[in-house]
């Protein structure tokens, strides 16, 4: 009877045994199951580096299909130039974060190198009535209108259009279940669609400010992986400019015998509207100013000094007489004109600027008035 005892608690024993080792290896199974390697093969293409910490990651990997994946690896130098312009196979374990999909790379394989029939080149391109330059390729159809930039043959198409402020509603809307990003030379701040129309690669919103909408949308033409790539190369050129305003004035006073005030009114000429070159903007840095409530951009090499309703600008620190340009609100200049000088004006918002200086110094008087804008808007 003792025996038989022994062998009940024996064979119960091998039961619980046999109970845990199963759930074990079901353990098992189902991580297995969790952690399965995929294969992946298409071209790789750097992050910006503000979108980078979003998904702990450093560059985009767009498959033969179109699809995106956001990768890294902490094997590979994905920044070697061996898989630039190469279609290459990877290996890894997807995973899902904050809604898309993100793969480590543990092996890599270049299947194909210099995948670019040609080499790309870009024209900076400016539209000063949407407010924006990007790159165009050479190869582009770039077809513009007062509210739109359309750049086809692509092979696709890229359209960039300024939201009507009467669906801003539907943006904000949209934006709920948007992914922030961020687009740009400058990193600003960009929204992916996830439910776009058939057709489109992608559809962004980018925001230049809280009344300010584009819709960035690429629709593809053929699965090549580097057709997208394209189209993202472009997005990432944006970069906003001032906007085109079309009261910019400017009057050149007579010569008088004695410096005297002249009103911006007299002898009016009208000073073209043409667009900056983003290249000379690359000598100007910005003026804010608080108390006058208006930004505008100025040569790097110059000084300021806020003078009554104005600032005055010098070439050295700024003196009582080493002025070389003087900006003012309001539709009269409180100093004395002096010869062969200029005088422009604008006005924004209700508010009247006229900038004063040197002849020989038109140009960077103009970019100052043209770049000027109110803080509130």
């Amino acid at each position: 009877m003792k025996n038989m005892n022994n062998s009940l608690v024996w064979i119960l024993v091998g039961s619980l045994l046999l109970v845990s080792v199963t759930g074990c290896i079901q353990s098992a199974d189902v991580s297995s199951e969790e952690m399965v390697i995929e294969t992946y093969t298409g071209v790789l293409t750097e992050l910006p580096d503000a979108t980078k910490h979003l998904f702990d990651t450093t560059h985009s990997f767009e498959d033969e299909t179109g699809n995106i994946i956001y990768v890294r690896s902490l094997i590979y130098d994905l920044y070697d130039q061996l898989y630039n312009d190469a279609l290459i196979r990877v290996n890894g374990v997807p995973r899902n974060v904050e809604g898309r999909k993100t793969l480590t790379i543990d092996k890599i394989e270049v299947v194909e190198e210099n995948i670019s029939k040609n080499e790309i080149k870009f024209d900076k391109h400016t539209n000063q009535k949407l407010g924006l330059s990007l790159d165009v390729p050479t190869t582009g159809e770039l077809n513009e209108t007062s509210s739109k930039i359309e750049i086809a043959n692509l092979p696709g198409t890229i359209t960039l259009s300024v939201v009507d402020s009467a669906d801003l509603i539907k943006v904000n809307k949209d934006l709920e279940s948007a992914v922030a990003i961020k687009v740009g030379v400058d990193a600003v701040d960009g929204y992916e669609m996830d439910n776009i129309p058939m057709g489109e690669a992608f559809r962004y919103y980018i925001k230049r400010n809280d009344e300010t909408y584009y819709l960035v949308s690429y629709k593809q033409n053929g699965d090549v992986a580097t057709d997208r790539n394209l189209a993202e190369e472009i997005v990432n050129s944006l970069r906003f400019v001032p906007f085109a305003e079309e009261n910019v004035e400017m009057v050149k006073e007579e010569v008088v015998a004695k410096p005297e005030i002249v009103p911006v009114e007299n002898n009016v000429v009208t000073v073209t509207n043409d667009p900056i070159d983003p290249k000379i903007l690359e000598n100007f840095r910005a003026l804010e100013s608080l108390p006058l409530e208006f930004t505008a951009y100025y040569p790097k090499s110059w000084y300021y000094a806020q003078v009554e309703n104005g600032y005055a600008f010098a070439l050295d620190s700024v003196t009582d007489d080493n002025w070389v340009a003087y900006i003012n609100v309001g539709k009269t200049l409180n100093v004395e004109l002096k010869k062969d000088w200029v005088q422009m004006s604008k006005d924004v918002g209700g508010k009247s600027f006229v900038i004063y200086g040197a002849a020989d110094l038109t140009s960077k008087l103009e970019v100052i008035l043209k770049t000027l804008t109110l803080l509130n808007n």
